[in-house]
């Protein structure tokens, strides 16, 4: 940051005064915004006729932040509350000690329409720098909020202290809106303000706040293009922080309730191996299923798996097929993907012998033979392999000699067991969903993040963006937070990712401001590269393969110049 450069603080409490200034805040400013956004309402909630704004702002002003101030506090008022008494207002604002005034809610915020309707009434920017004048004049400080260029102009023609570059209301946090501008032409509409200011009344303080301006480095990026006075934060300094805070901090103490329940060393086994075999997680629901992979396994009965939708069933079948000291040999059979009864029944039992190529999933002799998608089973055939597990035989298709079933049979299906398979030597498991297994989610997606890739360094995601995570009701289970884990590292680069941003992602929306005309992307590609070379126009045409005439030309039919 520049040397010199200051931090102005518009507040709506005490509290957030008091952090402020702790925080070496340089000034205050008390404004009505502030009051709104302690109210849990958003900033532009003071330009609705909700509260008269010096009914709203002075009584917390004069009552919570001037006595415990050691800096200097502003106030802001509004003419279109003063009416004919603006003199004796002004003077009791100063007489309770107060540096001076702003003109915050401001008719900079509206359309240029109403704003030319505001200034024929009386009511408009101009009666605002008249009024900034007259604290001036009784020994005040006057801080103009103004837009754009002209209005800065008209400040600094009238001689006020400082100008605050409003960019617009803030992007970001939970009840936000997109940008209305980037940075870079943040960056460039600062320069061109500050460059005027300069020229006209070099002693002009000039602050820049809101629109895009977010984070210390978003901050950073336009100040090194544009040589400010200083900043003023408001929804930056105390809404996001404190939404952020807390959420973030009821989450880690949530968080800290869910330790996992008591378990015994074969449960802490068993999930630490399910882990080992692709499945993470911390859950209760984790570790029992784990160890009932590990009882089934080490069980003699066959063994009906009931999988969830988008479930990983692989690692699963992983683990209960682990052989110790050599692998298993296996074979499989989807049902799901067998045309008809008869196909199936002829691939899972086989032909005589006098039917060449006729083999059957119960000839192979596997360690395992894995029968997926049972739901779509055939009666009879279901009925056949329930006669194979009670007899530990079957019969192939022409014979009515028995033969030893070697296998072990392992069934996966959405569905619960038939009814009468209940006295045959089978073990059900449930594998449990996503939702079952809340605690699960931040493991799995962290799991899923470094198989995408390696060699990209994520934002911070917050523990409140995890809770939004972990609340959602998964009915895609894994494959869902696969899907979910993609898109979040195809978004653009964000340095800290908060419980909004997760609850856009999850409703199939993109944290960033997405901007799609032809006009617009030009726009921003000659500003990129005008910031990238400091606005050195040589540079910059040379950098587009245009001439200088021609990046004039365009940056003239961009409103760039």
């Amino acid at each position: 940051m520049p040397s010199g450069f200051k931090v102005g603080a518009a507040v709506g409490s005490g509290i957030v005064a008091r952090a402020a200034e702790a925080g070496g805040a340089d000034f205050l400013i008390a404004i009505s915004a502030g009051r709104m956004r302690n109210m849990g309402l958003p900033s532009i909630a003071c330009m609705l006729p909700i509260c008269d704004s010096a009914d709203a702002t002075l009584p917390f002003a004069e009552r919570e932040v001037l006595p415990q101030a050691k800096v200097p506090v502003y106030v802001g008022v509004s003419v279109w509350s003063m009416g004919q008494e603006s003199d004796r207002v002004i003077s009791g604002i100063l007489g309770m000690g107060f540096a001076g005034i702003t003109n915050f809610p401001s008719a900079m915020h509206f359309s240029v329409g109403m704003r030319r309707v505001l200034d024929l009434a009386g009511l408009g920017l101009r009666a605002e720098i008249g009024m900034l004048r007259k604290a001036r004049a009784k020994g005040g400080r006057s801080i103009f909020y103004c837009g754009t260029k002209e209005d800065a102009r008209l400040a600094a023609e009238a001689g006020l202290d400082a100008v605050v570059l409003n960019f617009g209301w803030n992007l970001g946090g939970a009840d936000s809106h997109t940008a209305d501008i980037s940075l870079d032409e943040a960056a460039n509409r600062a320069r061109q303000v500050i460059r005027l200011v300069r020229r006209l009344r070099p002693e002009m303080e000039v602050y820049l706040e809101g629109g895009p301006i977010v984070t210390a480095d978003d901050l950073g990026f336009v100040v090194r293009h544009a040589k400010a006075s200083g900043y003023v934060g408001g929804s930056t300094i105390d809404r996001f922080p404190v939404q952020h805070s807390v959420s973030n901090q009821i989450a880690e103490y949530r968080s800290a309730s869910e330790t996992p329940g008591r378990r015994t060393p074969e449960m802490r086994e068993a999930a630490a191996e399910l882990c080992r075999h692709g499945v993470v997680g911390q859950s209760d629901a984790h570790a029992r299923f784990a160890t009932a992979l590990v009882r089934a396994r080490e069980g003699r009965g066959h063994i009906y798996l009931v999988t969830q939708p988008g479930g990983d069933t692989s690692a699963a079948l992983s683990m209960l097929m682990r052989r110790a000291g050599r692998h298993a040999s296996v074979v499989t059979l989807d049902l799901g993907q067998v045309g008809s009864a008869h196909q199936a029944n002829s691939l899972i039992f086989g032909h005589e012998r006098n039917a060449p190529g006729k083999s059957g999933l119960l000839q192979s002799m596997a360690d395992f033979a894995v029968l997926q998608n049972c739901q779509a089973m055939p009666e009879f055939v279901r009925r056949k392999i329930l006669g194979a597990m009670r007899s530990n035989t079957f019969q192939r298709i022409g014979s009515r000699t028995p033969h030893p079933l070697r296998s072990r049979l392992i069934f996966t299906s959405d569905e619960d067991a038939p009814g009468d398979w209940g006295d045959a030597p089978l073990s059900q498991l449930v594998y449990p969903s996503l939702r079952a297994r809340h605690g699960d989610v931040r493991p799995l997606f962290e799991q899923a993040l470094e198989t995408f890739t390696s060699d990209r360094r994520f934002p911070d995601i917050r523990p409140a963006a995890f809770r939004v995570l972990a609340a959602h009701g998964w009915p895609g289970n894994e494959a869902e937070l696969r899907n979910v884990a993609a898109k979040f590292v195809a978004l653009p680069e964000l340095r800290v990712f908060e419980a909004h941003d997760m609850l856009l992602l999850l409703q199939g929306a993109t944290p960033k401001d997405d901007r799609t005309t032809a006009e617009k992307a030009e726009r921003q590609l000659v500003l990129r590269t005008l910031t990238s070379h400091g606005f050195h126009k040589g540079s910059t045409a040379k950098a587009l393969n245009i001439s200088r005439k021609t990046l004039y030309n365009r940056m003239k039919r961009l409103r760039l110049s």
